[in-house]
Parts: structure tokens; C-alpha cells; sequence
């Protein structure tokens, strides 16, 4: 299948958003549908496609992405007919419609739905968007590897999902191992302090007495706020009831990790850089250059290449020959040498490098 198509329907699908002036939810879920099926099925999926062996693994990749484009196309064929015609002319078969707009409308299978899985990758998506946010926040690029990140839950069947789901996470993240822990305090230093502007209505004249009390709070306070349950407290024999939204919970990192938390789930990245992890980072910033230039010279996906690349720093030409086999495994390339072949100027750790491929 040409990538083409595949671009063709993503401009299908903004063309919708464009268009479409409801200002109901389904705007988003359209974006999540597009940010779905090329963000995450179709980049996870990219070895599946390339593998050279046609076994079932490859097929039902294809399958899939074939269904997805078709359904598509067939749903947004009223809104931008010309172009999904000129799509599904290419992806018909025999004993399908002449044409896109005799095709009938998608009527849903929910068969071929599964409610788990989809319960599953979105708490998997929902943690490797955590570390890349950790990432942004501490401005260390997607590409550079870390040595760890640290999850903490204390939901078992999360816990269960999470270990299933590893490789997943440690390639997402791109780090090199996964731990866990159920306790959140050997990743900060936990503190609570009174929500003033939510409990200071309620209780007026007590605050400042009740905000000295919840500076004292312990480990098992904060527990179960977390589990919702509420918090008895006393003051001047007036008897008041704390929950959750009474409270702010601060989380002071400890020395070396970086920490996100949303609902059950907490993220700690190790943020501590060695050299062999700053030689991949350099690798995978060339890998990124490369692909961008096999995508400026409209190669197919499983197209081989040669790479040429110009005299550079000491530390990028260590990086690249350490990560040789990694280079060619993610570019398709037979070879990496330096040439003079090599024209297009690229930006690796602040050094200008020039780069070229040539497909075999």
C-alpha cells in the first residue's frame, strides 16, 4: 500500500475538522481517530509492514489499515467526494461499486470490537503520554534514551496491564527498563496543605486552625485521601469532615527523578544522562534526518538504501559507528560511509553534519 494514500486521508480527516461547525464532542473524537490511527497504529505498526516475510502477522497489519482507510473513505466521501474517489479507486477489488458513492453507508459491527483492548492500550497510551510530558517538561528530546522509568500504582489489574504491556512502554518512553513500586513516597516527599479557597467557604472562622491541622497530616492521612475516604477533625468541639477537595497534595521530587501523577497512576522518569545513553540519542537524531530525507525523496517503505554522511565531531563519529547496526535496522540501509554525496545540511547536537542516501 503507498504511503501516499494514507497522507491523502489524514488531509481527508482535517479537511472534516475543518468543515464541520458542530461544536459537539465529535470534533474530538475525529482528532482522536486520526491521532489513533497514524501516531500510534500505523508507527507501531511500521516494522509489521516492512517485514520481508508475508506471514499472517503482516497480513492482518495490512488488513486492518485497509479496512480503516476504506470505512473512511465511505464515511467521508459527502464531504469531500472528488478526493476519496481518487482514493477508493486505488484501494477497490473486484465486486466492490464502480465507485465510492454507490458504496453503502458503514453500518457498525461491534463483533469485531473489542471493549478490553481498547480499555488496555488507553491506559498504555495514557502512561507513555505521562513520560513524554516528563520529557517536554525537563527538555530532553524523544530521541535521547533514559535509563529508567518508575510507575507506581497500587491498582493490582493495572499493575498486570502494565507488566503485559512493557515493551510497549519502554520503546514509547524510550527508556531502558521499567520498574515498579506501590509506594509513591520512595519517589517524593509527600505534603499536605488546606485548599483555601474550596474549604474556607464552609468553615469560615476555623480555617486557620483546621490549615495548622492539615500540615500535620501522616502517610496514612494521605492514603486515604487518595482511597476518597473523608478525615474527621476537631476544633473548638465542632466536628469537621475533610475529603479529597479540601486538600492539596504537593509532590516534591526526589533528587535525580522527575514525577507526574494523574488519578492511580504516578510516572517517575531517571532523568541522570551517561555516555552511552548520549551516543544513542545521537544515533537517533541521525535515524530521524535520514527517514525525513527518504520521505523528501518519496521512497517507498521498504525501499533499501545507502547512507553518506561528511566529516564531522569526534563525539557524532563514535556515536555513529557504536550505533552502526541500529542505523541501517531502522533506515533499511545496506551501508553508512562517509562520502562526498552527501548534501543536505542536518543539525545534531549543535554541530552541522551534511547527510545523503541513495536507494539500491
Amino acid at each position: 500500500m503507498n504511503i501516499l494514500w494514507v497522507l491523502l486521508v489524514i488531509f481527508i480527516f482535517g479537511a472534516l475538522i475543518f468543515f464541520n461547525t458542530d461544536e459537539s464532542s465529535r470534533p474530538g473524537l475525529r482528532e482522536k481517530y486520526l491521532d489513533d490511527l497514524t501516531n500510534w497504529y500505523i508507527r507501531r505498526s511500521r516494522r509489521r509492514f516492512w517485514k520481508s516475510e508475508n506471514d499472517s502477522d503482516k497480513k492482518q497489519a495490512y488488513t486492518t489499515l485497509y479496512q480503516a482507510l476504506l470505512k473512511f473513505c465511505i464515511l467521508a466521501c459527502p464531504v469531500v467526494p472528488f478526493l476519496t474517489e481518487e482514493i477508493y479507486q486505488n484501494l477497490k477489488v473486484k465486486n466492490m461499486p464502480e465507485t465510492i458513492h454507490l458504496c453503502d453507508y458503514p453500518v457498525e459491527n461491534k463483533k469485531l470490537r473489542d471493549l478490553n483492548s481498547e480499555r488496555e492500550m488507553e491506559l498504555i497510551q495514557k502512561t507513555t503520554e505521562m513520560g513524554r510530558s516528563i520529557r517536554a517538561k525537563v527538555k530532553i528530546n524523544l530521541r535521547r534514551p533514559l535509563n529508567s522509568v518508575v510507575l507506581v500504582t497500587k491498582d493490582k489489574d493495572e499493575k498486570k496491564l502494565l507488566l503485559k504491556m512493557e515493551e510497549i512502554i519502554k520503546e514509547e518512553i524510550n527508556v531502558k527498563s521499567v520498574t515498579y513500586e506501590e509506594d509513591e513516597q520512595k519517589l517524593v516527599n509527600l505534603s499536605c496543605k488546606a485548599n483555601f479557597k474550596v474549604l474556607g467557604k464552609r468553615i469560615g472562622k476555623y480555617m486557620k486552625q483546621a490549615a495548622d491541622i492539615i500540615n500535620n497530616f501522616t502517610i496514612k492521612d494521605f492514603n486515604r485521601l487518595e482511597n476518597n475516604e473523608t478525615i474527621k477533625i476537631e476544633i473548638e468541639n465542632q466536628k469537621i469532615e475533610l475529603t479529597k477537595e479540601d486538600i492539596i497534595i504537593n509532590r516534591e521530587e526526589k533528587e535525580g527523578l522527575t514525577v507526574m501523577n494523574e488519578g492511580t497512576l504516578t510516572v517517575a522518569l531517571d532523568t541522570h544522562l551517561t555516555q552511552d545513553l548520549i551516543d544513542e540519542g545521537i544515533a537517533r537524531q541521525f535515524i530521524r534526518h535520514v527517514q525525513n530525507l527518504r520521505k523528501d525523496k518519496d521512497l517507498n517503505v521498504i525501499d533499501k538504501i545507502t547512507i553518506y554522511y561528511s566529516d564531522s565531531s569526534t563525539d557524532i563519529e563514535n556515536a555513529l559507528k557504536k550505533w552502526n547496526d541500529l542505523i541501517k535496522q531502522e533506515t533499511l540501509a545496506l551501508d553508512i560511509t562517509k562520502n562526498n554525496k552527501a548534501d543536505l545540511n542536518v543539525n545534531i547536537e549543535d554541530v552541522e553534519i551534511k547527510i545523503g542516501i541513495e536507494k539500491k
